[in-house]
C-alpha cells in the first residue's frame, strides 16, 4: 500500500538523499549506513570496494572499542557475500 505522493526510489537513491544528513547522525547510525552503501556495491557486482569499506567500517569501531557495532559489521559482510555469491571471504584482522 503507497501513501499519496510517495515516491519509490532505488536504495542507492535514498542513500544519496540522506547524505546530507549524515554529520547530524550518530555515530552508529553513520555506520550503518556506510555499510548499507557498501553492500549496495556488493550487490553491484563491485566486491573489492565493498568489503574494502566494510572492514574499514569494521576496523573502526573495534579501535573504537565497540565491538558489538564491529560484529554487526562482519556479520553483514559475511551475509552480503554469501547473497552475492561472492568468493573473498572477509578476514578480522589478527589481534
Amino acid at each position: 500500500m503507497s501513501r499519496p505522493g510517495w515516491r519509490y526510489l532505488p536504495a542507492g537513491a535514498l542513500l544519496d538523499q540522506l547524505a546530507d544528513a549524515h554529520d547530524h547522525l550518530a555515530y552508529q547510525e553513520q555506520i550503518r549506513l556506510d555499510v548499507l552503501r557498501n553492500q549496495l556495491l556488493l550487490l553491484d557486482g563491485k566486491q573489492e570496494e565493498g568489503m574494502r569499506g566494510l572492514r574499514t567500517l569494521a576496523e573502526q569501531a573495534q579501535e573504537r572499542a565497540n565491538f558489538d557495532l564491529a560484529a554487526e559489521i562482519w556479520r553483514h559482510a559475511a551475509e552480503s557475500l554469501a547473497r552475492t555469491g561472492g568468493e573473498n571471504q572477509p578476514q578480522e584482522p589478527a589481534t
